[in-house]
């Protein structure tokens, strides 16, 4: 792939400071190196890629190729990290009622403790996928058929360099535009999927939703969880209605 601008780098620099800290919390002697530095390229795969794999695992689990996709799809990420606040008021209420949750089942899961078969299966029947970025979105939406929606949340404010904060912005500590790519555009377009990068989240004190949560932390903490920005999340699904 494409090497990564300067600013990337950086965000892959803070990213490991994050990784050295949760790996001493946890008595750990050594970090994936590899996770790390696939952040530096563009997705390197191509369409064909991603379509023979997608073909392949569809036929190793028994899912067919052309089943109907019924499912709205809310993935909460487990172990107590990245933890909705209230999956069901502030993600699945906004889509009900919805041109782009009509007629879908909606389902709120942790992909903690299911097999790579079940994750295959639940991510065939899904027509819209709401995740955060993170594993799962790099992992699975490949599995997703190409006409599927997937809207990635990702934080609204950046304290690392991104390709949409600018140097002034991060000085003030200013929000980023509402949408933009939350971390896997380039993926989604290779799939195929209609994206929507929502940059709309927020953490906040576990137990305690009005009290901020240090940005640094929530990636890694038990003690945050994640919160949306309703306005910055009904412009998501506004644009994936349209897209």
């Amino acid at each position: 792939g494409a090497p990564a601008p300067p600013t990337k780098i950086k965000a892959v620099l803070h990213s490991l400071d994050d990784l050295r800290e949760l790996a001493a919390r946890h008595g750990a002697s050594a970090i994936w190196f590899e996770k790390m530095v696939e952040k530096l390229v563009r997705w390197p795969a191509e369409h064909d890629d991603a379509e023979f794999y997608r073909k392949r695992a569809y036929a190793r689990c028994g899912v067919s190729q052309s089943a109907h996709s019924d499912t709205l799809l809310v993935e909460v990420h487990g172990g107590g990290r990245r933890e909705w606040t209230n999956a069901d008021g502030h993600i699945v209420s906004a889509i009900k009622g919805r041109r782009i949750g009509a007629g879908l089942m909606v389902q709120v899961r942790t992909l903690d403790n299911t097999s790579f078969c079940e994750q295959v299966a639940l991510f065939a029947r899904s027509r819209v996928a709401v995740l955060h970025h993170g594993a799962a979105v790099g992992g699975n939406a490949v599995f997703l058929r190409p006409d599927a929606v997937l809207i990635e949340v990702a934080p609204l404010r950046r304290e690392e360099p991104a390709p949409q904060a600018t140097t002034s912005m991060l000085a003030r500590g200013e929000p980023l535009p509402p949408l933009g790519d939350a971390g896997n555009l380039d993926l989604a377009q290779t799939i195929g999927l209609r994206y929507v990068g929502s940059l709309s989240a927020y953490a906040v004190q576990r137990g305690a939703p009005s009290q901020p949560c240090p940005r640094a932390s929530y990636k890694y903490s038990h003690d945050c969880t994640v919160s949306l920005d309703s306005s910055r999340f009904a412009i998501a699904l506004d644009s994936a209605e349209d897209a």
